[in-house]
């Protein structure tokens, strides 16, 4: 008699952290974000206050949200935007760069409120390591606030927030962004001006 070979198939139940995988950072430091919600990027800065950025549980390429928050940290909101947080992919972009022989490797998320843009950016090489929230109007920087020490909590965002449709930055926007947060050490400051508006 041959033997008889029975298959038994369990239905498997994936939650939307484990689908992610590591896209979004842990809870291991203080946020913004609601217990319901992930945290996909967080810093705490000198003036006492918070900046995250977080997203629905349930979010996707096709659904859910994201929220850009800052306030204190006593979890008191100052801002909130996109003011419509499903309609996120109209006002966040992205840029990533480095790479190569520099060792230098780049990423921020911005997020636009009218002529206002906020930045939260992360960039280190073998000379620098630096981490914050930058606030532009219009093209010029008005604010930079490096993160504190210890705080600053991202790993994973941007690769996360691509998988979820956000759109890249302008190559020229890009480039004039990182020349305005970067030390002189950065790749950038040695590029040609010309290559920013490429």
């Amino acid at each position: 008699m041959r033997p008889i070979l029975i298959v038994f198939a369990f239905p498997v139940l994936l939650s939307v952290s484990s689908l992610q995988g590591s896209s979004a950072p842990s809870r291991s430091k203080p946020s913004l974000c609601t217990k319901q919600e992930e945290v996909y990027f967080t810093s705490g800065f000198l003036n006492n206050k918070l900046a995250s950025i977080c997203t629905s549980s349930d979010v996707s390429y096709t659904s859910g949200y994201l929220v850009y928050r800052y306030g204190t940290s006593d979890r008191k909101i100052e801002l909130s935007l996109p003011q419509r947080p499903i309609e996120f992919r109209r006002f966040v972009t992205l840029e990533e760069s480095g790479g190569g022989d520099s060792g230098e490797e780049d990423e921020f998320i911005r997020i636009r409120n009218g002529k206002f843009s906020y930045v939260v950016y992360s960039a280190f090489s073998n000379d620098f390591d630096v981490h914050g929230l930058a606030v532009f109007e219009n093209d010029e920087l008005i604010k930079n606030m490096p993160s504190l020490s210890g705080s600053f909590e991202g790993s994973g965002a941007f690769e996360g927030l691509r998988h979820l449709g956000v759109p890249l930055e302008e190559k020229a926007k890009a480039q004039a962004i990182w020349r305005a947060l970067l030390p002189a050490s950065s790749v950038f400051h040695s590029r040609p001006a010309a290559a920013a508006s490429k």
